[in-house]
């Protein structure tokens, strides 16, 4: 063999060793790749995504993973409080967004965080909202509550510090949309029962400290747990919960609503594992968020409300969102080690082959 050839043997072995070794990407936390999807979608200090939705849950997350205090606190406080004002300037406010924006405010700053002129418009609007029969509509010119603007407007009341305006009738008319033929709740009293509108009024019932007088509230329970997929062998739903009997896929909201209610109602019929694994399951590798399927082997694009609610699940059931995945971890230190070892082993095979051919 000539030194040619010896040479490009050495070549070829040490590359190959730095190939094997060198991880071609950085690994990080679940945790990190979530947070990191998050802070990428931060629109300057304007907040993150579209919407005041968006920008709550993002904060959510940020705030329980302890990195709220990265951001520039004192320009998104500005941000928050100029869209209350504008949207009641412009006649556009309803229950969700003040709702949305006033959490926010609530997130970033403690102790009063709009002036009492502020303050003033924000109680007349949702007093406007107050129907006498009970229950909140989502604007304060129309007279049609809905389960799910009742819960805003009672949240946006509770961050203000003030009191719900006579809550036993916000909560008697919340016990009156539950449907006593599968114990689930509409979004009012005439409407059938959705996944939806039974997490908001036990959510409502909550609130009020009321779930104990949800009249058989196995049956509502059983509701609940009958959109769980227990079936071991179907690897994409295994774990989740089905938005409606139709579904073909269990979604992160649909999950979500019932982990929450059945934490609120009866922990022992959670499957944390099982949900958690599913919930794993549908964190993107694109972009380290969160997103529903797509079909049985691509997901949709990532959310911020999907990450919101795969976050939660995990919060919920002590999921662990602190392990790495992906890829091994790039350390210098240790790559640097490594291939000192190997050159210095081919070295030493190279200096007793070439003095056994002498």
């Amino acid at each position: 063999m000539n030194k040619k050839s010896q040479k490009l043997i050495f070549i070829v072995i040490f590359l190959t060793g730095i190939l094997t070794l060198t991880p071609m990407v950085a690994a990080a936390t679940r945790r990190t790749y979530l947070t990191n999807y998050i802070l990428a979608n931060q629109v300057e200090n304007n907040g993150f995504g579209n919407s005041p939705e968006e920008t709550l849950r993002a904060l959510e997350i940020l705030n329980d993973c302890g990195i709220l205090s990265s951001l520039n606190t004192q320009s998104l406080q500005s941000y928050f409080q100029n869209q209350i004002q504008n949207k009641f300037e412009d006649s556009n406010m309803d229950v969700y967004d003040l709702y949305y924006l006033l959490k926010s405010l609530d997130l970033l700053i403690s102790g009063e965080y709009v002036n009492s002129s502020l303050k003033s418009k924000i109680l007349n609007f949702l007093d406007g909202t107050n129907q006498t029969g009970g229950g909140f509509s989502p604007l304060n010119n129309t007279g049609t509550p809905n389960i799910i603007s009742t819960y805003f407007a009672i949240q946006a009341y509770d961050i203000i510090d003030n009191t719900v305006i006579i809550d036993d009738i916000h909560k008697n008319w919340t016990h009156n949309c539950r449907n006593g033929n599968d114990g689930g709740y509409g979004g009012n009293a005439s409407l059938p029962s959705s996944l939806t509108s039974t997490h908001f009024a036990i959510s409502i019932l909550d609130t009020f400290e009321a779930t104990g007088e949800i009249v058989n509230v196995s049956d509502t329970i059983n509701y609940l747990t009958s959109f769980y997929i227990s079936e071991v062998n179907d690897q994409y739903n295994y774990g989740g919960y089905l938005p409606d009997d139709d579904a073909e896929f269990a979604i992160l909201s649909s999950t979500y609503y019932c982990i929450n209610s059945l934490y609120i109602l009866s922990p022992s019929d959670l499957n944390g594992g099982p949900t958690c694994n599913w919930v794993y399951s549908l964190q993107n590798i694109k972009d380290g968020g969160f997103a529903d399927r797509r079909n049985s082997d691509i997901l949709k694009d990532s959310t911020i409300p999907c990450s919101y609610y795969a976050f939660k699940i995990i919060t919920i059931l002590g999921g662990n969102l602190n392990v790495q995945i992906w890829n091994v971890e790039f350390n210098w230190i240790v790559l640097i080690i490594v291939l000192s070892v190997v050159g210095a082993l081919l070295i030493i095979a190279l200096f007793f082959w070439r003095k056994r051919r002498i």
